[in-house]
């Protein structure tokens, strides 16, 4: 935190006092009035909040970086919406759930818990409706800072692999879906409409 300074309020560099007020700092950085002038970027933002989260302890752990497949990284950065070859291999304990910091799990805690499997798996057609909106909308989750494409491909396509994503890597695979089955198709047209939203600027990527 060496360029939060300026504030006799919060002593930056003193942990106790941090962990007192980190709430209030956390809401001032979503904010973007913290720093002045100098406001952080959504990746620092974002590990803030997950050691908050993590219970303020003096070692920063980020859950924000998903483990990603090595052939299906290189897939993601190209944003190819081809299914890669080892979309079978995506899982919700090795790639979904890292995605989801204690942040977004406390946030959430009240409606589902986003850290178990089966929560997720019921829910994942509303999730990753809200996960792809657009910047300003009311719906979008998580609020302040929207996960990047990379994440929210990722999940489209773990969540697409059939009516029984798969929880982990001893998983069976899952039948595929119906092209006409309901939810297929939900997340097929969000996805088609969050790929929009990035070409009309409404979304970063």
């Amino acid at each position: 935190m060496s360029n939060l300074k300026g504030s006799k309020a919060i002593k930056f560099h003193d942990y106790e006092d941090v962990k007192e007020k980190c709430l209030r700092i956390l809401r001032e950085l979503k904010r973007r009035t913290m720093p002045p002038g100098v406001p952080w970027t959504d990746d620092h933002i974002n590990l803030f909040s997950a050691w908050i989260y993590d219970g303020c302890r003096d070692d920063i752990i980020s859950y924000m970086e998903p483990a990603w497949p090595s052939k299906y990284k290189a897939k993601m950065a190209d944003g190819n919406l081809v299914k890669p070859a080892d979309q079978a291999d995506l899982n919700f304990e090795d790639h979904i759930k890292p995605m989801f910091s204690k942040g977004h799990t406390e946030a959430m805690k009240k409606h589902f818990n986003l850290h178990e499997y089966l929560d997720v798996h019921r829910y994942k057609v509303e999730i990753f409706d809200r996960l792809s909106r657009e910047e300003n909308d009311i719906k979008l989750m998580p609020k302040n800072n929207p996960w990047p494409k990379n994440n929210v491909l990722l999940f489209y396509y773990w969540a697409i692999q059939g009516p029984n994503s798969k929880k982990d890597s001893n998983s069976e695979n899952t039948v595929p879906y119906k092209d006409n089955d309901e939810n297929y198709q939900k997340m097929k047209r969000y996805c088609d409409q969050y790929l929009k939203y990035i070409e009309e600027g409404r979304r970063k990527s």
